[in-house]
């Protein structure tokens, strides 16, 4: 609060928005130098420069056939969501709802389905599914403190990337647009529409992108080659299911490596699940106070 007051000061102008993106940005730069700091020491003493995993669980509790049945079932499940939003006419109701799209009860129901279908997954597989995940209240404090400074330690690059593509772009004769939920949420200044965007937004979906992308599909991908490949790989894919921010997309990138990474260091989804919803939350909160 108080480098968000100085900033308040020395920027007379800023918006709250605004204030508490910068004040983000200058903690995060702080910690990104001291993590390479970190690093070096680590070289100098001639060590890997990022720690190992804490313990050598399997990665996920199915088999790579099983995980491929599950995306394809995910699949599934989205196309039909989608087709019965068309044919029963509620797609004509999503496009005149009045306020954000995050705080639009079907969205919210979607993804709350999806997120209940992840659930019932890991709850199948009993204690050990549990465990391989990291799901277990033993490791939730350290796995969040992790995700947490993840997070602080991420933030500032992902977002210098994100300035300098979108000036990128703007020389390349493109005209970068600002994400739709900046444009919905900005001026709203309701509580209810924050609340309900952070759930969605902040909660739900990083939960079931979490699941997906680092608990199923980087953990099959992590069965056929390389910890490092398999991170790669799954940013990509993470990356490209993003399309519709190109502005974003290096940016997207680099937070995928960090979640993914995030995920192997940790083997828990609380971490790089802490870590995605903080990223999307500030950015909510951001957009929200305009």
């Amino acid at each position: 609060m108080l480098l968000y007051a100085s900033f308040k000061i020395l920027f007379k102008n800023l918006t709250a928005g605004e204030g508490l993106h910068i004040t983000v940005v200058a903690i995060s730069g702080i910690c990104f130098i001291a993590w390479l700091g970190v690093i070096i020491k680590r070289l100098a003493k001639g060590r890997p420069p990022l720690p190992r995993p804490y313990r050598f669980a399997p990665m996920v509790p199915w088999p790579r056939a099983v995980s491929m049945i599950l995306i394809l079932l995910w699949l599934v499940v989205v196309a039909a969501v989608q087709v019965l939003v068309i044919s029963s006419g509620l797609n004509d109701w999503l496009d005149s709802w009045p306020y954000p799209a995050t705080t639009n009860p079907l969205k919210l129901a979607s993804w709350t389905v999806y997120v209940v279908v992840a659930l019932s997954i890991i709850k199948g597989y009993g204690r050990d599914g549990r465990r391989s995940l990291g799901l277990t209240s033993r490791a939730l404090g350290r796995s969040a403190l992790l995700g947490a400074g993840a997070y602080l330690v991420l933030v500032g690059p992902c977002v210098l990337l994100v300035v300098l593509f979108t000036l990128f772009m703007e020389r390349a004769g493109a005209e970068p647009a600002l994400p739709e939920i900046f444009e919905e949420l900005a001026g709203t200044h309701k509580w209810w529409v924050l609340a309900l965007a952070i759930i969605q937004a902040g909660i739900l979906i990083p939960f079931f992108e979490e699941f997906f992308f680092r608990g199923i599909m980087q953990g099959a991908i992590m069965r056929a080659v390389s910890p490092a490949g398999a991170i790669l790989l799954t940013s990509v894919l993470f990356a490209a299911a993003h399309f519709t921010q190109p502005q974003s997309l290096p940016s997207i990138f680099l937070l995928s490596l960090g979640l993914g990474y995030t995920f192997y260091r940790s083997r828990s989804l609380i971490a790089s699940w802490t870590m995605h919803s903080l990223f999307n939350t500030v950015f909510v909160i951001v957009a929200w106070l305009g």
